[in-house]
């Protein structure tokens, strides 16, 4: 494995019986093919990220019948995180969990507070691909929303609740489609940030 992926990644998900694991979790779920790791980076990477993240530029992304939130600015910590994920090495490591060849298209930092979302709409064309997304929320009320939702045709199919230095793995094909609950008036001043990466 890389030396620059043993660098950020818990080095616990880089054992072969560990990736063997993985893989089997996330391609034995047909209707859904996805996994959660909880603790997915070192810890001290993690905590830089988040001092970053948090204080990064936000630019406000409003369509309000499709999505309003804030785009987050990469810097610092950040924009070595991204070169990770779209380094050969991750490719390789995230090609070995799906079962496929990937390689990053995008990456989105997204920040959600009180009346943020995003929601299904016939006009928002949603990639197919393999989906990461990795939270940097630290603290998120249960009765909060801001939840991402993985759907197919109204079934619901997952609800990822925010959780710190969790990544969330999941297939977008056929008619799945993802969107983010709106956060309401009890998150108070608190954010939800997130990095929404998609694997082509």
């Amino acid at each position: 494995m890389a030396q620059e992926l043993k660098q950020w990644l818990n080095t616990d998900y880089l054992h072969a019986t560990a990736l063997q694991h993985i893989a089997h979790a996330y391609q034995q779920n047909k209707a859904l093919p996805s996994v959660q790791l909880h603790a997915f980076l070192n810890v001290n990477k993690f905590h830089m990220l988040q001092h970053d993240a948090i204080r990064a530029q936000k630019i406000l992304c409003s369509v309000p019948d499709m999505f309003v939130y804030h785009k987050v600015k990469p810097c610092g910590v950040m924009l070595s995180f991204e070169r990770a994920l779209r380094s050969q090495a991750f490719a390789q490591l995230l090609s070995f969990i799906t079962g496929r060849k990937v390689a990053c298209a995008n990456i989105e930092w997204q920040s959600f507070k009180h009346r943020h979302y995003t929601i299904l709409h016939d006009k928002l064309k949603q990639e197919r691909g393999i989906y990461l997304l990795f939270d940097l929320t630290s603290l998120w009320g249960a009765a909060w929303g801001g939840y991402t939702y993985i759907v197919n045709e109204g079934e619901e199919l997952a609800r990822l609740a925010p959780q710190a230095n969790a990544v969330t793995l999941f297939t977008l094909a056929g008619k799945v489609q993802h969107f983010t609950k709106y956060v309401n008036y009890r998150a108070g001043k608190n954010r939800r940030v997130v990095l929404v990466a998609r694997f082509k």
